[in-house]
């Protein structure tokens, strides 16, 4: 999956496609993975709080502590 987000930055760079440029791009690809990763554990995080404080207060209406 790298190598095609690497190719697309790669030829979306004007001028000629030399070693640093081929670098470079496959430097921001492999971070743009692990950006979205660390995005996506967030959101889980997130997620999972929201799930927490919901069950919490579903078992407060179903025991009549509300």
């Amino acid at each position: 999956m790298s190598v095609q987000i690497s190719d697309a930055l790669k030829n979306s760079h004007a001028g000629p496609v030399d070693d640093i440029v081929e670098y470079t791009s496959m430097q921001s690809a492999l971070y743009m993975t692990c950006f979205a990763c660390a995005l996506g554990g967030a959101f889980f995080l997130l997620t999972a709080i929201f799930i927490d404080a919901d069950r919490t207060r579903t078992e407060q209406l179903t025991h009549g502590q509300c």
